[in-house]
Formats: C-alpha cells, structure tokens, sequence
C-alpha cells in the first residue's frame, strides 16, 4: 500500500499507510492533549467489531483482517477477549439456531456523529466464511450501532437490551480466547469471524 502522509512529520512515514495506525503516544505524554480519561475508553470494553464494513466496503462476510503489534505495554497485565463466533453458531442449539437464520440486524455506520440519521445496511444475523462456506454469527458493529430488525421504533435502551441478551448467547456457546499483551506480541484476527473487546485494567 502507498505510504499515506505522515500526520505528524516528527515521526517516521514508514509508520503510517491507508491500513497503519498508530494507538497511543509513541513520543511520549503530550501536555497538549487533555488527560487520559478511562471513561472515554468504556466502550471498547464491550464487545463489538472494528471497522464494520458498510455496502460501499463490501458485505459483513469480506474478510476483514487486523494485525496488532505490541511495540510498548504501558499497562502489563492488560488482556483483550476474543469471541469465537464460528464456534458460538457450531454449539448452538437446533431451535436457537433456526432462530439466528431467520433473524437480520441493521448495521450502523460506527464513525458517524448522528446515530438516528446515520448510514445503515440490513445484514443476517448468520453469514458464511468467505474461504471456507461455514456458518458464523454477526452481530453488527458494536451495542450502539446494531439494531434487531423489528426493534426499529422501539427505544435504544431496549435495543442495546437485546442486543446484549444475543451477546451473552453467542459467549455462552461459544469460546473465549483472552489474551494477556506483552512487548512483541503479534494478534493477527478476522473481524469478520470474530468479536473482541478490551478487559478492565488498572491505569
């Protein structure tokens, strides 16, 4: 990919491209910003997916890779959850599957500002690996931008409810992986087969 430039020219251009960003302060703290605030950050504590793609991106099934290095831990002993979502439609049963097949859910643009006017796709609740053809479940970007078909007059509240109620199903059948960050780890995921979120950590 063609190196994009560089937002800050104090900092390598081999570090930035239209699929390379950087999380954190790799200078250090800047008395600039405001404060580290962990309320901001709440929502990644939740699970959900990075980067859903909308229609102009393709379907929820295009494979959607993430690749995270590790090049400084400022918090050890952070670790981030992954949710097999594959696994989850695998183990569930008959009946709640049947159900998960005939369901969709609205998927809501996740950078817009505006939640009720914002782009939004009509997806199924299970698609199929782009490679292999298996069954996966997909429940949208993240609490706030995923709305059941059906729900779309109902409060956002009740919404979040039942989208939360399906979260809790798909851990339940499916497994969790929780990796613990350390110097040098390479996390390498599909977006588009798996949920992930952020774990509680001591700042």
């Amino acid at each position: 990919l063609p190196i994009a430039a560089s937002r800050d020219p104090e900092i390598s251009e081999e570090l930035f491209s239209p699929a390379v960003a950087i999380m954190g302060n790799p200078k250090g703290l800047n008395t600039l910003q405001p404060a580290f605030d962990p309320s901001a950050r709440a929502g990644t504590q939740i699970w959900h997916v990075d980067k859903q793609p909308l229609p102009d991106e393709g379907p929820p099934d295009t494979p959607y890779v993430a690749v995270l290095h590790m090049a400084q831990n400022a918090y050890p002993g952070h670790t981030t959850s992954f949710l097999d979502m594959q696994l989850a439609f695998e183990r569930l049963e008959p009946a709640r599957r049947s159900w998960w097949l005939s369901q969709k859910m609205w998927h809501l643009d996740p950078f817009a500002s505006n939640r009720d006017k914002c782009q939004r796709a009509l997806h199924p609740l299970v698609h199929c690996n782009f490679f292999t053809g298996k069954p996966c479940l997909q429940l949208g970007p993240s609490i706030e931008r995923s709305i059941l078909q059906g729900m779309e007059e109902d409060c956002q509240a009740s919404q979040e409810a039942l989208w939360l109620s399906l979260v809790e199903e798909a851990v339940e059948a499916g497994e969790v992986y929780g990796h613990a960050w350390q110097v040098g780890d390479v996390v390498i995921w599909d977006n588009s087969q798996l949920m992930h979120r952020s774990n509680p950590y001591d700042k």
